[in-house]
């Protein structure tokens, strides 16, 4: 197997996206992430596998125009591989998490919205009408959506 890692750490990211994998994860964006994690590596010269403080530190550190959820990901991915590392008898260093501060604002419809549109949702016509009339029914049931449903 051709690895993309280059660092220090390149087979044992190998073996922990392998290992992931086995679990049934699909490991995409994490594999991206160590990936950048290995970038550092070789930037930092790091020579002896083991995840140190300095190293744990340089990598918690925020990225311009980063989300606070994608550092915490980086984070959790981090302490995983750390994880990983600890129990293959090499000491690593775990993070602790840095506070997720969410930006989201949610839009909430209005029940002028809302109806306009359930409205457009009774001119569609569907192949599986019995999944239309259960949808439309549950929201029916749940007060968002007071007219009939004729399917």
């Amino acid at each position: 197997m051709h690895s993309q890692y280059k660092g220090v750490y390149a087979p044992y990211i190998d073996q922990f996206i392998s290992f992931k994998r086995t679990l049934g994860f699909k490991y995409k964006t994490e594999e991206k992430i160590l990936a950048y994690f290995d970038r550092l590596t070789i930037v930092r010269a790091e020579k002896i596998p083991g995840i140190t403080k300095e190293l744990a530190d340089a990598w918690k550190q925020s990225k311009p125009n980063e989300s606070s959820s994608y550092k915490v990901h980086r984070c959790i991915c981090l302490n995983q591989f750390a994880s990983y590392l600890c129990k293959a008898g090499i000491p690593s260093h775990m993070l602790q998490l840095p506070h997720h501060k969410s930006t989201f604002i949610p839009y909430i419809f209005s029940r002028e919205q809302m109806a306009a549109i359930f409205t457009a949702c009774d001119t569609l016509s569907a192949k599986k009408k019995e999944w239309t009339h259960l949808s439309l029914s549950f929201l029916r049931s749940s007060g968002y959506y007071t007219q009939p449903v004729y399917v």
